[in-house]
C-alpha cells in the first residue's frame, strides 16, 4: 500500500512566513524519511492561510532533500497563467526531479484568486483552462 499527503498548508496568518516554509519543507522531508509515496501541494496567491504561489518553485528547493517521494501540484489553477509558462516549468521541475512530478491541475476555486487574475467568468475561465 502507497501513502501520500495532501499537504494543506494552512497557518495563522501573523506566523512570518519563512517559518511557514520551514515548516511545510520539514514535514515533506519526514514524510520522504517514512516512506510516503508522494506529496501535493495548492497554489494560492490570496489566501493569507495558505500562502504557497508557486508550489512547483517551493518543492524544487526539497528536490536534493529527499531521495523517493514524488511531488504533486494540487492543483496548479491553470486559468491564472499562460499556458507555455506552465508547460515550461512542468518540464523542468520534471527534469530537475528527476521524473518525481506529479502534474495536478484545475480552474481553481479560491474568488479571491479569481478575481486578482480577473477570471472571475466562468465562462472566461473555462476557455483559459480549456487554452
Amino acid at each position: 500500500m502507497e501513502i501520500g499527503l495532501f499537504h494543506m498548508p494552512l497557518h495563522p496568518t501573523h506566523r512570518p512566513l519563512v517559518d511557514v516554509l520551514a515548516e511545510n519543507a520539514e514535514k515533506i522531508i519526514y514524510a520522504d524519511q517514512l516512506g510516503f509515496s508522494e506529496t501535493w501541494i495548492g497554489e494560492h496567491y490570496s489566501a493569507t492561510t495558505e500562502p504557497i504561489t508557486a508550489p512547483m518553485m517551493f518543492m524544487a528547493s526539497l528536490i536534493n532533500q529527499t531521495k523517493n517521494i514524488r511531488f504533486g501540484t494540487g492543483v496548479l489553477c491553470l486559468p491564472n497563467h499562460h499556458p507555455a509558462q506552465i508547460a515550461g516549468q512542468a518540464a523542468l521541475f520534471d527534469h530537475m526531479s528527476g521524473g518525481r512530478f506529479n502534474m495536478g491541475i484545475g480552474p481553481g476555486g479560491l474568488a479571491s484568486d479569481m478575481e486578482l487574475f480577473d477570471v472571475l467568468d466562468g465562462t472566461v475561465r473555462a476557455e483559459k483552462f480549456a487554452e
